[in-house]
């Protein structure tokens, strides 16, 4: 992996962070389920920087 990617990597993670330890309650799930929104989100936005730099359709 390159240096760039680690770097997105790195962002990313730090941007949609969610750590929990202890019971779990609805508003527990609300704040992991928006984590993986929040990670699905970049990822896609990652993607599509990475085909547009490639020309991949």
């Amino acid at each position: 992996m390159d240096t760039e990617q680690l770097a997105w990597l790195k962002k990313r993670d730090d941007k949609c962070h969610f750590e929990h330890d202890g019971p779990m309650n609805n508003t527990i799930v609300y704040a992991q389920i928006g984590a993986n929104v929040c990670t699905a989100t970049e990822t896609q936005k990652r993607s599509k920087t990475i085909a547009k730099r490639y020309n991949i359709q």
